[in-house]
C-alpha cells in the first residue's frame, strides 16, 4: 500500500522513498549488540531534512489511512466507512490511489504461485 501511496502522490521521502534512498533506518535488527552498528550507520549516512522525511512519512501514513478502507470498500470487501475517512474533504490523489490499488490488486491475484509483480519507483 505504501510504495503504490507514495508514487501516486509524489512523496519523495516516506517509507520507500528511505528505503530507495539506501536508509534502512526504518527497520532494526533484534540482536542488541547489532542494532547499536546499525543505528551508528543509519545516523552517518542520514542527508535528507528530518523534517521532511517526518512530514513525507506521515502524508504516506495518512493517505494509507484513507484509501484502504476506501479501497476495500469500493471492491465490496467491507461495508460503511470509518468516520475519519467520511468526515471531510477527500485528498485529490485518493482516486487515482485507489484506481492503482486496483489494477495492482487484480493482477496480484492474477499471478502463479512463485509469480512476480514489479512496481515502478
Amino acid at each position: 500500500m505504501h510504495v503504490i501511496v507514495e508514487v501516486e502522490s509524489g512523496l519523495r521521502h516516506g517509507v520507500f522513498g528511505q528505503l530507495a534512498a539506501g536508509d534502512n533506518g526504518l527497520f532494526w535488527p533484534a540482536d542488541p549488540a547489532e542494532r547499536s552498528k546499525a543505528s551508528r550507520r543509519h545516523r552517518s549516512k542520514r542527508s535528507r531534512s528530518p523534517v521532511r522525511v517526518q512530514a513525507d512519512t506521515a502524508r504516506s501514513e495518512e493517505l494509507v489511512g484513507i484509501a484502504v478502507p476506501l479501497w476495500e470498500s469500493r471492491r465490496g470487501l467491507t461495508h460503511g466507512l470509518p468516520a475519519y475517512v467520511t468526515a471531510k474533504p477527500l485528498p485529490p490523489e485518493i482516486d487515482r490511489i485507489v484506481t492503482r490499488l486496483d489494477d495492482y490488486a487484480d493482477r496480484w491475484h492474477a499471478l502463479p504461485v512463485g509469480g512476480c509483480l514489479t512496481v515502478d519507483w
